[in-house]
Parts: structure tokens; C-alpha cells; sequence
């Protein structure tokens, strides 16, 4: 039986991160048990009330640092830094899904935007628009305002059609071919007798 699993940085981060967790501690404490700790941890913080039950980056890394110390620390914030905060493929350990998944990588295709497509439409600006390529040639430049979008993820060679604004109250639409692209996918295999 094969699970597919979308890349997912969030999913992947902690499936990586819960290893990491009982690698270090020789298997006392995962990423459930951290996060147990940190609603308590959250809860009990001296000040607002308005932290309470609420999520905190902060708050986390610290607690990381109070349980599992600095050189743990360090790596998850390197670990954090590379994959959350600037993006970069994660690769999980071999044994990151032991003892229930085997886990492998495979090239699979993919939509090639040619700009940072999934941050552009949540900061709801052009972001990472690569120079010379199609999405460049047909006029789409970072900082432009993003004022909607049309695309259908789903079908195999529609353009992405933006309305930009350029300059106050003056519109453009930019129409980009997607190119198809080969990337990694993660495939998990359950062991057999799980």
C-alpha cells in the first residue's frame, strides 16, 4: 500500500522535527509531548491573559531551548531558518516515519510559475519573478500589486491570467504559460504487519 504524500512544508517540518525530538532525547519526548508542554507552558507565561491557548513562535522556540538545550536549540532553529523561513526543500532523515513507513523520494512534474506563485497570492504581491523567464518577458514584476487571479490547478497547460495594479488606479493583466517541471515527491510504503 502507497501513500502519496503533496509537499507539504509544514507536514514535512514536523515529521522531521518529532525524529529530531526523540533521536535527542532517546525517545522521552516527541513532538505530541511538546506541544502538551507547551500549552502548559503558554498558559502559565506571567502577563497578558491574551496569550493564553494561543499560538507563539517565540514562546515554542523558547521552551525548545528550556527542554532540550542549547545544541538541540541550534539545530532546530537552523533547521527552522532553512526550510521554514527561507523555503528550501526539506529532505526527511530515512528514519523519520520509522517504524511504520519506509520512505522514499521520487521526480515527479510539477507547475513551474516562474515567480513564488503560493507567496504571491497570500502576501497578495508579485514575489520572486525569475529574470528571463516567461512570466518576466510578458510583464510581471516583483512588487506589482496582486488584484486577483485565475487559474485552474487542475487542468494541464492553462495559463495563470493576474490583474495587477501598477500604479494607482491603473490595471494590467498579465497572462503567464506555465511550464511543467520535474521535482521530488515523498512516497511512504506502510510496513507490512502495521
Amino acid at each position: 500500500m502507497l501513500f502519496f504524500q503533496p509537499y507539504a512544508r509544514g507536514h514535512l517540518f514536523a515529521i522531521e522535527l518529532d525524529y529530531l525530538l526523540r533521536t535527542h532525547s532517546g525517545n522521552k519526548i516527541n513532538l505530541t509531548a511538546l506541544f502538551k508542554d507547551y500549552f502548559k507552558y503558554i498558559n502559565n507565561l506571567k502577563g497578558e491573559k491574551s496569550h493564553k491557548n494561543k499560538f507563539s513562535i517565540r514562546a515554542l522556540d523558547s521552551l525548545i531551548y528550556q527542554k532540550m538545550g542549547a545544541s538541540f536549540a541550534a539545530q532546530y532553529l537552523a533547521l527552522k531558518q532553512k526550510h521554514i523561513i527561507n523555503g528550501e526543500a526539506i529532505t526527511l532523515s530515512s528514519k523519520a516515519l520509522w517504524p511504520l513507513f519506509d520512505y522514499s523520494e521520487v521526480d515527479a512534474a510539477d507547475n513551474d510559475f516562474s515567480f513564488d506563485f503560493y507567496k504571491t497570492i497570500t502576501s497578495g504581491v508579485i514575489t520572486g519573478v525569475q529574470k528571463n523567464s516567461l512570466a518576466y518577458k510578458n510583464g510581471l514584476r516583483n512588487h506589482q500589486k496582486l488584484i486577483s487571479y485565475d487559474y485552474d490547478l487542475n487542468a494541464r497547460f492553462n495559463p495563470l491570467n493576474l490583474v495587477l495594479e501598477v500604479k494607482a488606479n491603473q490595471k494590467i493583466s498579465v497572462s503567464v504559460p506555465i511550464q511543467k517541471i520535474e521535482k521530488k515527491i515523498h512516497l511512504f510504503k506502510l510496513k507490512s504487519g502495521f
